[in-house]
């Protein structure tokens, strides 16, 4: 059976609420898709320290503040969710999950939405599906010759899944350094939640996480917003319900032990691949941590947390709409956020990055120069790509890709919104504070297109 409505909002994260709050007060009829089994978007699925940049009341959706966490100065991901299912229910936001759309098409002077549910005729539509189930990793050379595990920024929960394991994290960004400050400094009497004061991560989600969102750092590899900017990780609303893994995992989803390999040592690896004057990151759960990013790190200052990042990115947009120099915004900064894990990490001496590798051997990784070094594991944080293959049938991307849009209208099809993907959609718009303002203006258009 199709069924009909004024517009349909493919995504049920933080930026499909927002979009819904909106069009609730217009008084549209519209449905939220959401392909996730429950409320909260990809904050269900980030790693288990993750935190917010920010603190609650700089970090809610529109209409309704988030409450503060008792304890916390910056929520945790947990106390996200509950906000966010929270919020559903206080606007009755009508929110059908889970249901996965495969494609939207042209349909006379309507959209349909296909979906395994069965298709939507809409007069509009709006796609916040986010970043976060479109994990890249880079096309190393011998990626799939490693015979260790691979897993991606989205597959990693906390450090005991790695106990006695080497290690080699990839991106110098906010995740690649959060994750490595979490193996680095691991307390086992914290089962794997080491940090009890304010941490927050990119990529996933982050609050205000634009200075990367869980990129590898600009790593020059990964993929970039339409923009030219990162994706951001940290606050995609996710399509998927799942925690990609390169490699196999066990069934709850920790990789699985990696196979054994045998020797190609030439005299120039080293069993732990840190130099003689770095420390050895082997702490309680026995991980020896290898960071690994393009360029050498770069903090924002201490002082800085989602508040001023918020700013900066708000800055650059109003100074590219009015014509003036871009200021560069979040990434003039710097790419990674000094949350309390990663300075502490740092200060130590626990977050020494080696250069970006040449290639993946099948026991380790080797360098330019032929050092190579052994690894059980690769965590490749190295960012996301929008996840858009939904729109495909409407023939909007460009030859790189790109989605052109006039605030969040794309071009090609002003009935199609898209919402919460970075800076290309609005300044911060992939954030909880920052995606409520490009969700008040798509709603805005679409009534005045409505009429």
């Amino acid at each position: 059976m199709t069924r009909r409505t004024d517009v349909v909002v493919i995504g049920g994260g933080q930026s499909g609420l927002a979009a819904g709050y909106h069009l609730r007060r217009l008084g549209l009829d519209f449905v939220i898709l959401d392909a996730g089994p429950s409320p909260g978007g990809a904050w269900p699925r980030t790693w288990d320290s993750l935190r917010l940049f920010s603190p609650a009341a700089y970090s809610s959706l529109p209409g309704r503040l988030m409450p503060p966490q008792a304890g916390e100065t910056y929520p945790g991901a947990a106390h996200v969710v509950a906000y966010l299912s929270a919020y559903e229910e206080r606007y009755d936001l009508p929110v059908h999950r889970p249901v996965r759309v495969s494609g939207v098409h042209r349909d006379g002077a309507l959209l349909r939405v296909e979906t395994d549910a069965g298709p939507w005729l809409a007069r509009a539509v709006i796609s916040a599906t986010g970043t976060w189930s479109r994990p890249f990793v880079p096309a190393v050379p011998g990626r799939d010759e490693f015979a260790g595990t691979q897993l991606h920024t989205v597959g990693y929960e906390n450090p005991a899944a790695f106990a006695g394991k080497r290690v080699t994290v990839v991106g110098g960004g906010n995740s690649g350094a959060q994750i490595a400050a979490d193996l680095a400094t691991a307390d086992s009497e914290s089962a794997g939640r080491p940090w009890l004061d304010p941490v927050d991560a990119d990529g996933r989600p982050a609050d205000l996480a634009t200075a990367d969102g869980g990129s590898a750092g600009r790593l020059g590899l990964d993929p970039a917003n339409a923009d030219g900017r990162s994706a951001e990780v940290a606050t995609a609303d996710s399509e998927s319900a799942e925690r990609p893994s390169l490699h196999p995992a066990d069934a709850d989803r920790r990789p699985a032990a990696p196979a054994t390999a045998d020797s190609e040592s030439d005299g120039r690896r080293s069993t732990h691949p840190v130099d003689a004057d770095r420390p050895s990151a082997e702490l309680a759960y026995g991980v020896e941590l290898t960071w690994v990013t393009l360029r050498e790190p770069r903090y924002l200052p201490d002082d800085i947390d989602g508040r001023a990042l918020f700013d900066h990115a708000t800055a650059r947009r109003r100074a590219l709409d009015e014509g003036r120099v871009d200021t560069g915004g979040v990434a003039s900064l710097g790419d990674i956020v000094a949350v309390p894990p990663v300075r502490a990490a740092r200060d130590a001496g626990l977050l020494k990055a080696r250069p970006m590798f040449a290639r993946l051997t099948r026991t380790g990784v080797e360098w330019a120069d032929g050092t190579r070094a052994d690894a059980d594991v690769i965590i490749w944080c190295t960012g996301f790509r929008p996840a858009l293959a939904h729109l495909a049938p409407l023939g909007l991307r460009g030859r790189r890709g790109h989605i052109a849009t006039a605030g969040t209208q794309a071009l090609g099809e002003p009935r199609v919104h898209l919402l919460g993907y970075g800076d290309w959609t609005g300044p911060a718009s992939a954030t909880l504070i920052g995606v409520g303002r490009p969700a008040r203006e798509a709603a805005r258009s679409i009534a005045r297109l409505l009429g």
